[in-house]
């Protein structure tokens, strides 16, 4: 993990040293990135959710608000109450799209749900994260959608159920992990490298999800016993109809009223 005031050191020492192809795998890392791009013609770049600026620079855009999508579903499937909530850091971009996907996908198996949302106004305060979460099961909310650390630890401590993201976060809460969106990005970085290595590069955007095998759900661990059936089933068919392309996982970064 490189500090952000670290990147563009980091990444002019790997061009000087020969890399071809850099990933600058970080929201704070895109200026790093093309500052060194300008010095290095001939080697390539990547940034992380952007746009392409130049010939040596694409960007790769990994759609996890289509995994979010399912996991609206399955939140309002397994929710009681009817109430169901979010805790994010920061209403960046990608964070809004997630959330409204999110949300978008509970409404889709009940127009009547509850969504609660909470920010914190920072990325990383497991603390703070926990005590929001705790707050939104008070209020009602049975099922969480962790975006911050410590939100699955207030689901184990009240109980409910909570959908992780990222890697498969079942082992925080055995009980509690629902499911997790899962990323992998190893099909972008092999076919981004692949057309560096062929002598094909093109300074594109390149957006990999479901149909790519990038986004995914994890196992539910024996918790899907919480959701009804007719739900699982939509979220199986919705599962294929987005990786077919019988439906497009809205894409709405607008920031949520």
């Amino acid at each position: 993990r490189v500090p952000p005031a670290d990147a563009e050191r980091v990444m002019r020492d790997y061009a000087s040293r020969g890399y071809g192809l850099i990933f600058a795998h970080s929201f704070s890392y895109g200026d790093a990135a093309l500052s060194v791009a300008e010095d290095f013609p001939d080697v390539k770049f990547m940034i992380a959710i952007g746009q392409t600026i130049k010939d040596n620079v694409g960007a790769y855009f990994n759609p996890d608000y289509q995994g979010a999508y399912l996991t609206g579903m399955l939140s309002a499937g397994a929710s009681k109450s009817g109430v169901i909530g979010w805790v994010g850091g920061n209403p960046a971009p990608n964070m809004n799209a997630n959330f409204n996907a999110w949300k978008a996908g509970a409404q889709e198996v009940n127009p009547d749900i509850k969504v609660m949302l909470s920010w914190l106004g920072v990325w990383f305060d497991p603390p703070k994260a926990k005590e929001a979460a705790m707050a939104q099961v008070e209020q009602g909310a049975d099922v969480l959608s962790a975006q911050s650390v410590g939100v699955i630890d207030a689901a184990v401590e009240k109980n409910v159920l909570v959908i992780g993201a990222v890697s498969d976060q079942n082992h925080l809460g055995p009980k509690s992990v629902l499911t997790s969106v899962l990323w992998n990005l190893g099909p972008v970085f092999t076919a981004s490298a692949k057309t560096v290595v062929d002598g094909q590069w093109e300074a594109k955007n390149w957006i990999y999800g479901i149909k790519e095998g990038s986004i995914t759900l994890a196992d539910f661990h024996g918790l899907d016993a919480n959701v009804r059936p007719e739900v699982l089933e939509a979220v199986q068919k919705k599962f294929d109809d987005i990786r077919n392309g019988a439906f497009e996982v809205p894409l709405n970064t607008a920031l949520p009223q």
